[in-house]
């Protein structure tokens, strides 16, 4: 089963994210913006959906400092934002993200179909299967 952490500080848009990922068949774990970075490292999740804007660390610092590391150079990572427009969005592309989502934007499905498709993605770059997007 492919394994999903979403670091979001609204939880129940957390929890409607892992609702509709979990009925695809993915494992998500859903973790606080203070711990992330250390759950990630022990877990080592096949994908990570970060929030750009939260109270104690920025999606930015985690995502700085994911790419910063070795193991998690390719690490797929989608970012959520309010506003694809802003320079957090700019940055989080030059750091090297994966993909964003627009929060009042992006349906349940598209959200679906990105994990999915990045997923897929990493699944051929790697050569071995990953469950999980019946």
């Amino acid at each position: 089963m492919a394994e999903i952490v979403i670091v979001e500080d609204d939880f129940d848009l957390a929890n409607t994210y892992k609702t509709r990922l979990g009925a695809e068949n993915y494992v998500v774990k859903i973790v606080d913006d203070r711990e992330a970075v250390s759950f990630i490292s022990q877990e080592k999740p096949d994908l990570v959906i970060l929030d750009i804007l939260m109270p104690n660390v920025s999606g930015l610092s985690i995502l700085r400092e994911l790419r910063d590391n070795p193991q998690f150079e390719t690490l797929p990572v989608l970012i959520l934002t309010n506003d694809e427009k802003t320079a957090d969005v700019e940055q989080a592309v030059k750091i090297g993200v994966d993909g964003y989502i627009l929060k009042a934007e992006t349906g349940l499905d598209d959200l679906v179909k990105m994990v999915r498709e990045l997923l897929l993605v990493k699944e051929s770059a790697s050569g071995v299967g990953i469950e999980g997007g019946d």
